[in-house]
């Protein structure tokens, strides 16, 4: 199933953050293959410019990391094991990319400059097509959502009535283990950040069954909605649970959170959508 985060193979999830640039470095190694021979470079010499190429993901990804951890360690320090947690998508992009960038031409500075400017642009060309393709088709999915649930208390709610202020909107179940996992963290963020509307919208679950979840793991939420058709998640193309989607006081959708999200990682989103 292809949504506009990810595409989902059964169980799996490939976010497009990740297939975009291993494809367009899969290209640039193919691509400028083909020039090899013509240029006269040695199988050794070759290897290694690959080598740098898998080496500059590695270095890309570390820096992007501590650079992430280093502007939020306040939140880090709390709970030193998140650190190692990278399945949160704690990353500085912008400065991993910089870092394996310097890291590429330092490796290559003796190659062939030829092969290195093709092997480049087509590694640059096919992220700027494929991120900005990836745009217009998430587009259709940051409307806002115009729906109403049923909440515990029997009530109907529209999303609509909770702007005004910035919202987060949580898509969890009571039978998910990194939903529940993360529940007590965004428990204390909803008391922590009043002025921030947290809804917890179940999927598929009825009143009952999520009422003896709370009780029994004494979570106190507010906010709590009953989707049990799965309406948001078509509404919003988020198929995998936990998802979290962070909106500015105006409605306007500012980023997303596939999977369980650390304390890190939620106050640097919460930040986001205050500012």
């Amino acid at each position: 199933m292809i949504t506009p985060n990810a595409v989902h193979l059964g169980p799996l999830m490939l976010p497009w953050i990740i297939i975009i640039p291993v494809l367009g470095i899969f290209c640039a190694i193919l691509i400028s293959g083909f020039y090899r021979k013509s240029a006269e470079i040695s199988q050794p010499i070759w290897e290694k410019f690959k080598d740098s190429i898998w080496g500059c993901i590695i270095i890309g990804l570390l820096i992007a990391r501590l650079v992430f951890i280093g502007l939020n360690f306040q939140a880090y320090s709390t709970n030193w094991i998140d650190i190692i947690k990278i399945q949160d998508h704690g990353f500085e992009p912008f400065s991993g990319f910089i870092a394996a960038f310097i890291y590429f031409l330092f490796k290559n500075k003796n190659f062939n400059k030829k092969i290195l400017v093709i092997a480049l642009s087509i590694f640059i060309a096919i992220n700027v097509v494929g991120f900005s393709a990836l745009k217009q088709y998430q587009k259709q999915y940051q409307i806002f959502p115009e729906l109403s649930f049923m909440g515990l208390d029997n009530q109907q709610y529209q999303l609509n009535d909770f702007r005004g202020k910035p919202i987060v909107i949580n898509l969890w179940a009571s039978w998910c283990p990194p939903c529940r996992k993360e529940m007590p963290l965004l428990s204390n963020a909803q008391i922590a950040h009043k002025n921030v509307n947290f809804l917890f919208i179940n999927q598929g679950e009825d009143a009952e069954a999520i009422q003896q979840y709370l009780d029994k793991q004494n979570i106190k939420l507010h906010g709590i909605l009953l989707d049990k058709n799965g309406e948001l998640a078509q509404k919003t193309g988020l198929f995998g649970l936990p998802s979290t989607l962070f909106f500015d006081a105006k409605g306007n959708l500012v980023t997303t959170h596939m999977g369980e999200i650390s304390h890190a990682v939620l106050e640097q989103k919460l930040k986001s959508i205050q500012e």
